[in-house]
């Protein structure tokens, strides 16, 4: 390895690049070049983030290329020449992308909202780093062409992904007529680390919207997101061990309805134990930012799993993500405080969460709803083997007139040739019968970016639901279970066919006394042309018995054709229509759907979506009501962080309407923000159907992260 060599004309370069953004051929060759799937990261001066790719402030970094595509000639050189640098001070790790491109009007990127960015769908790169270098487990930093972030926590060797994961760091982007570039800063302190190693391991990605790829910088990866398969980046000085504390105080003003105006305190913290443990707390925290859920039509009889978006929950969202969740975050409703531990402990994963909720009070009433409860949770992942974790899971939920608890055992083993084996087993309390009061599964599969096959054995007891719905989330029981499935996708490398992509599922259950329960047959097929046309197809066949059906639902099978046409939808901006038609367990019917994303102005995203069903009332059964869901959301960005949001959504069933406006600013993202917020939601009552009840909520919220030595 040869260091940078200085030379009197840096700044006279940097100037030239100043101007035009050209990286010369002679600043590449200035460069070093190290062996593959290994980069040094060298003492620098704090560099300046504003995208502009400057030899004299770099000149002691070290500069890699050699990309390999994993889509769509896997193993092949990427198709455009990628660099990436890496390089460190005191406080910050630095990495540079120049990204350059044989034919500028080919670049495509449409998102501008924060933690919305595509791995395929826009021109984009990819900083994954695996601070404890074990193989499972990571953070991954997205930065699309408009200078989008996105950052994700990656866990199970790229299994679970949690996008709603947010951290404090930099980034720029520019753009001439040779490609574009990024500078990222990823403050050491938004992280936590092994303090105990000088070496993470890393992986640089790229994608290209237009000819759909994606290649690495460490070798063809199985699969994306694939931990185990990182390269190595090696500190010239270790991170300093020692973080501030970060304590983010918040007043928000609100008006609930016609009600008085009134003021809320609240207080989030983080106290540092090590560079890899830390301890939260907060106090009165307030979620009334959080942007409702989008409306979904549920045919079965089970409730839909939202996704968390809380700030609290961010941390450790990914790490309780197992096929069955005994703890799910969104049972815990309006907090009072809590506290929290998460981190690292040589080889061990910990969290700690322990929450205490208000009760829920009827206020025509004063009837208590929900009462006062307090939920602890435990969480230990263990590292064993090669990129194989065993994972133990403890919940407990009390309240004046009960108690709920739930343990579960877990492990995701990563085995030669490609195979993953995973299960688990989990009991709930109260219940004096185990095997009633239990469950669990195991798992075999096979799996790439290409292929993926499994076979999996589940059996749930029958009075499983109930006690874990308390803290989790399970959506039926009793059930003795047997599913595999068949997925393949390939590129052809010649003629107008561009993607092809196949799926197909089968299951079947019975109850624990071996009744039939249920059998599914799922096929699909999905085809991406080189126009930029896609055209798809789904057939399902469902046949459940009376257990399996919601109350008033007649027909035991269903039988669903769906077929869909779209065009660049493997892209941001794209447009769909779909049809579907069948029998569904209420009776026959026709539906459609629209899907839309564009944008009218450069700075003004658009999305539209639209789904109807319409059933024959002379053969469905008197529950079946026809449905109308309509939803459309817009953003206007000033700067990436000066914008307005606005989503409403239309349910016609309930006669459900919900509005969101947003004007944020944030000034040091992702916790120094303003936000000024309207919301308003109208319900059908059930009971007087004719009536409806509307709630209206108006606040303004200021937060401010302080950070403590």
């Amino acid at each position: 390895m040869n260091n940078v060599q200085t030379v009197q004309s840096n700044d006279r370069i940097a100037d030239k690049m100043k101007n035009n953004l050209y990286v010369p051929v002679v600043f590449l060759l200035m460069m070093s070049v190290i062996s593959a799937r290994t980069l040094s990261v060298r003492l620098i001066q704090p560099l300046t983030i504003d995208g502009w790719i400057r030899p004299a402030e770099w000149q002691n970094a070290v500069m890699d290329s050699c990309f390999v595509q994993i889509e769509p000639d896997k193993g092949k050189p990427a198709s455009q020449k990628t660099y990436v640098l890496a390089a460190m001070d005191a406080f910050n790790l630095y990495v540079g992308f120049v990204c350059l491109n044989s034919d500028i009007g080919e670049l495509s990127a449409g998102n501008r909202q924060r933690d919305l960015g595509s791995l395929t769908g826009e021109d984009g790169v990819m900083l994954l780093l695996d601070t404890f270098q074990d193989g499972r487990s990571a953070y991954l930093f997205h930065v699309n062409l408009l200078n989008t972030q996105t950052d994700l926590r990656i866990e199970h060797n790229g299994s679970s992904i949690d996008n709603n994961w947010d951290a404090e760091w930099l980034s720029a982007v520019r753009k001439d007529t040779n490609g574009w570039y990024a500078e990222i800063a990823i403050p050491f302190k938004s992280i936590k680390y092994s303090s105990s190693i000088i070496s993470w391991g890393v992986n640089f990605g790229r994608s290209l919207a237009r000819s759909n790829e994606i290649a690495w910088w460490s070798g063809a990866l199985e699969d994306n997101y694939r931990i185990s398969e990182a390269g190595e980046m090696v500190f010239e000085q270790k991170p300093k061990e020692r973080r501030p504390s970060v304590w983010i105080p918040y007043t928000s003003l609100y008006q609930e309805n016609d009600e008085a105006w009134q003021m809320v305190l609240g207080l989030d913290g983080e106290i540092p134990v090590t560079s890899d443990l830390a301890g939260n707390i907060t106090i009165n925290p307030d979620f009334a930012s959080v942007e409702g859920d989008q409306e979904e039509i549920n045919i079965d009889p089970w409730e839909i799993e939202y996704p968390e978006k809380r700030p609290f929950f961010r941390d450790v969202n990914a790490l309780f993500d197992v096929r069955y969740n005994v703890f799910y975050s969104r049972r815990i409703g309006d907090i009072f405080h809590g506290e929290k531990l998460y981190g690292k402990i040589g080889g061990v994963q910990v969290a700690g969460v322990y929450a205490r909720t208000h009760a829920l009070i009827n206020q025509e009433t004063n009837a208590i709803e929900l009462p006062r409860a307090n939920f602890s949770v435990l969480r230990f992942q263990k590292d064993i083997l090669s990129s194989s974790t065993v994972g133990i899971t403890a919940v407990e939920k009390r309240w004046s007139d009960g108690t709920n608890r739930a343990f579960s055992l877990d492990t995701d083993m990563r085995l030669p040739f490609q195979i993953y084996a995973s299960g688990q087993l989990f009991f709930t309390t109260p219940g004096k019968d185990v095997l009633e009061h239990s469950g669990g599964f195991i798992r075999i599969a096979r799996e790439t970016n290409e292929y993926h096959y499994h076979l999996r054995l589940t059996s749930l007891g029958s009075a499983l639901k109930d006690n874990v719905n308390s803290t989790g989330y399970l959506s039926y029981d009793d059930v003795i279970e047997l599913d595999c499935a068949v997925e393949y996708s390939c590129w052809p490398k010649a003629g107008s066919l561009k993607k092809i992509g196949y799926e197909s599922d089968y299951k079947i259950d019975w109850t624990q006394d071996r009744n039939l329960g249920r059998y599914e047959i799922k096929q699909s097929l999905e085809t991406y042309f080189s126009n930029r046309v896609s055209v798809g197809g789904d057939f399902v066949y469902d046949y459940r018995g009376a257990n399996w059906r919601k109350d008033g639902q007649s027909h035991s099978t269903k039988r669903v054709f769906d077929l869909a046409l779209g065009y660049n939808t493997l892209e941001w901006s794209h447009a769909e229509i779909s049809y579907e038609f069948g029998q569904t367990f209420d009776g026959i019917f026709g539906g459609l759907g629209v899907s839309a994303r564009f944008k009218p102005l450069k700075q003004i995203s658009l999305a539209y979506e639209m789904e109807s069903r319409r059933y024959d009332h002379t053969r469905s059964d008197p529950i079946a009501q026809d449905v109308n869901v309509h939803i459309l959301s817009s953003d206007i960005y000033f700067t990436p962080d000066l914008f307005i949001r606005v989503f409403t959504q239309y349910r016609s069933d309930s006669d459900r309407y919900y509005l969101y406006g947003l004007i944020g600013y944030r000034y040091r993202p992702p916790d120094s923000a303003v936000y000024l917020n309207y919301s308003y939601d109208r319900i059908e009552n059930e009971l007087e159907p004719l009536d409806t009840s509307d709630q209206r909520l108006v606040f303004m919220k200021i937060s401010h992260a302080f950070h403590w030595l």
